[in-house]
């Protein structure tokens, strides 16, 4: 029954001009404005319900010019007679005289024949079934859409339920696009949402349209959907919600959640019981929840056996349990076990397995160590498969221990499973070298037939220095260290909490000459301190400036105090009192301190380092940092300083070929300079000459500053746990083992050539 045309778009028409004058139509050319006009003629005529043939015509030839003109007019013959077949057809389909139904067709464009067209498939389709359809619903359907429009089409052939019930929406919807594309949205979502047989009522659109609300469910029809599907067979369903949304009592949030859980358990993805019932889940709702449900039930599965023994309350933690912050790990463990379902099909028959996975689950939130642990697990795609392995593996053996020699665990569980894993991991995580029997024999297999290498020197030797490395970071941070540590809080707790002599801080002060005060001080609390207390709180004083000024604590009476100050005065802190005062039991004196002079070798020094710092720092950069250079002055320093520029030069200039922001100044070369020291001058040179393979630096200033920040914190760190054991040559290993391990990474540097002068 194809009348073989092309669907028109009746929207083309606003790009042509047709006038209305004096009820005389006539087409005049293209304009946008008086196409509006052939729209606003067309909408008067559907209400009409007659359907204007000039307009049809035009309809027509907008859609498919080339086609109208060979059918309508090179060709009319030919199109009457496929006209007067489709009308026959039509007529047979609806039990009707081809003459009427050719009556009926007069005039009519080729798009309200299609429409015709599927009116009477729709028609035999129902009748054939139910032998109840009326054929004068299907003719008055017909009739009430003169310019059918997609969504027209659309709700002729999707829309269930009765011809009458669809004249009847289609009336209520007339040729508005925003009414049409709400009802299909509504036949997708809601009408036909449980299958191609819906158990909802076909009257619910109607009723909406109907409804005083309607704009308010077409504007937000999201807010209102989950309603409309969990009340889609109640015949009150609008009534209500017309009730709710008028008084301001409609809650969208209570039936999202009450469809997400409705949907949960129709399909069938967990079974409802006693324990784990909609109730429950709605009471505890959580949309992560809800999603770890039903990815669960995807990738473990359930069944009523494994329910009813009692996995349905370790579901339930797992659901109540599921956050944000672990939805994303859980997720990744359930893919994890996917693959190894199928292997062995009765793993979620396993009563053990939830029970071990909610456990597994709860100690990857109370420790981070784990967590992080099982990701780099998974991440590394590592045969860990069941929850009852990963539990097994972290029961046995520390986390934080798992993860500072991962790459040794990782040895270990690529090449062991079951019990002799465990062991392993007990008392061979430390060992990087770690190879079975079975492994050592394949390894020389492949060896002798030229499938791998054997391993170098180099990189056993790599091998041995990170995991040499990582053993210090073990000791550092085991739990028996922890003790010591919160002895020596506790013991520098006691001697500030004792009774001693406030020590005064330096103050601001003006010019010694012009100003000279006398600052009281009670001594009440001397006579119950012990000199040796007092020995133990004084604070190291720096070396002054010139012109500056620091108290001096006096008293006649107290002769410890007197002896206090004399070694204050042979160590250099201080000089003596340039005057007296009569009070001098209760007092504190201010004297002037002379600046110390530097020899002649510091004055060279000092000399060379400004010959190099004047013609790399600005002005402003270099009378802001001269003194501390000065201060700071030595020959070890001074040999690393044209380098420490030269980095920086380099750099900069490499930041602004890539576009980017410079990352470091000239201001920066003074942070390091005051960091080189004897301990730590071999690891900052060989960080400032090491280059990359295309001549570029490895390190630039700010690596090697935050290197060095690194590494004096750990050794404040080492000093407080163990402070009579880790010295200074300790400190100094400490440095080598880091430059020994980057040499091991990098390489050595390249040695310099020397070059030859020809004689003539």
């Amino acid at each position: 029954m194809n009348i073989n045309t092309q669907m028109p778009n009746f929207n083309y028409v606003n790009n042509h001009r047709v006038r209305n004058n004096e009820n005389k139509i006539a087409f005049k050319g293209i304009n946008k404005k008086t196409g509006e006009e052939v729209i606003k003629l067309a909408e008067n005529q559907i209400k009409a319900k007659k359907p204007n043939k000039f307009i049809s015509r035009l309809i027509d030839f907008f859609d498919s010019p080339s086609k109208t003109l060979e059918q309508r007019v090179f060709g009319k013959k030919a199109f009457n007679e496929r006209v007067n077949d489709h009308n026959y057809d039509v007529a047979s389909y609806l039990n009707q005289s081809p003459k009427k139904i050719t009556e009926m067709t007069k005039g009519a464009s080729m798009r309200r024949l299609k429409l015709l067209d599927l009116i009477a498939q729709r028609h035999n389709a129902k009748n054939y079934k139910t032998g109840a359809e009326n054929p004068e619903a299907a003719i008055k359907l017909f009739e009430s859409v003169p310019y059918p429009k997609k969504g027209h089409y659309y709700l002729v052939s999707s829309y269930p339920g009765t011809t009458e019930n669809l004249h009847r929406i289609i009336t209520l919807a007339g040729n508005d696009t925003k009414r049409l594309d709400f009802v299909k949205k509504l036949n997708k979502e809601i009408v036909k949402a449980s299958g191609y047989k819906t158990d909802a009522r076909p009257e619910l659109a109607a009723e909406l349209l109907e409804s005083k609300n309607i704009n308010k469910y077409m504007d937000n029809f999201a807010d209102y959907k989950s309603y409309l599907a969990l009340h889609s067979k109640d015949e009150n369903a609008v009534k209500n919600l017309d009730s709710m949304v008028e008084a301001g009592t409609f809650n969208s949030k209570k039936y999202d959640i009450k469809l997400s859980v409705k949907n949960l358990f129709e399909s069938k993805a967990i079974e409802e019981t006693p324990i784990l019932n909609k109730q429950t889940i709605e009471a505890n709702y959580s949309k992560e929840g809800i999603e770890f449900l039903d990815n669960f039930a995807k990738q473990v599965g359930t069944s009523k056996e494994s329910l009813n023994s009692g996995n349905d309350r370790d579901i339930l933690h797992m659901y109540k349990t599921t956050t944000k912050e672990n939805f994303g790990i859980r997720n990744k463990i359930l893919e994890k076990f996917e693959y190894h379902k199928f292997m062995r099909q009765n793993i979620h028959e396993n009563d053990k397995e939830i029970t071990e996975m909610s456990s597994l689950f709860d100690k990857i939130d109370n420790d981070k160590q784990v967590k992080k642990f099982i990701n780099r697990v998974i991440d590394n795609d590592l045969n860990v498969s069941s929850a009852k392995e990963f539990n097994a593996i972290v029961d046995n053996v520390p986390a934080k221990k798992l993860n500072i020699f991962f790459n040794n665990a990782q040895n270990i569980i690529k090449q062991t499973s079951g019990e002799e894993r465990i062991y392993t991991l007990k008392h061979e995580l430390k060992n990087p070298f770690f190879k079975t029997e079975r492994m050592m024999e394949f390894e020389q297999d492949q060896i002798e037939y030229g499938f791998k290498k054997k391993p170098s020197i180099f990189s056993k030797a790599r091998k041995y220095l990170a995991n040499e490395f990582n053993i210090a970071r073990d000791k550092m941070t085991s739990d028996n260290v922890k003790p010591l540590v919160k002895n020596e809080i506790k013991e520098v707790e006691k001697v500030e909490s004792k009774p001693v002599i406030n020590i005064i801080e330096p103050l601001e002060l003006p010019k010694a000459e012009e100003v000279k005060p006398v600052i009281d001080v009670d001594f009440k609390a001397v006579d119950k301190v012990k000199p040796e207390e007092i020995v133990n709180v004084i604070k190291p004083i720096e070396l002054p400036k010139s012109n500056e000024v620091k108290p001096i604590i006096e008293s006649e009476s107290k002769d410890f105090i007197k002896d206090v100050k004399n070694e204050a005065i042979n160590k250099g802190f201080v000089k003596e009192q340039v005057e007296s005062t009569n009070n001098i039991d209760k007092s504190v004196k201010l004297a002037k301190t002379a600046p110390k002079q530097p020899n002649a070798k510091k004055l060279v020094v000092i000399n060379d380092v400004n010959g190099v710092i004047e013609k790399k720092l600005g002005a402003k950069t270099l009378d802001e940092q001269k003194s501390d250079y000065a201060k700071k002055a030595t020959k070890m320093r001074l040999n690393m300083l044209p380098e420490i520029f030269a980095s920086i030069k380099e750099t900069r200039a490499a930041d602004r070929a890539a576009g980017k922001k410079a990352t470091c100044s000239n201001k920066d070369a003074l942070a390091l300079y005051e960091k080189i020291n004897g301990k730590n001058k071999k690891l900052v040179n060989y960080m400032l000459k090491k280059r990359n393979a295309d001549g570029t630096r490895k390190f630039n200033i700010k690596d090697i500053i935050t290197t060095l920040d690194d590494a004096e914190k750990q050794v404040i760190q080492n000093k407080k746990i163990a402070p009579k054991k880790y010295n200074a040559q300790s400190e100094r290993n400490y440095y080598n083992n880091i430059f020994d391990t980057n040499v091991a990474i990098y390489g050595q540097l390249e040695k310099a050539k020397k070059q030859t002068v020809k004689q003539k």
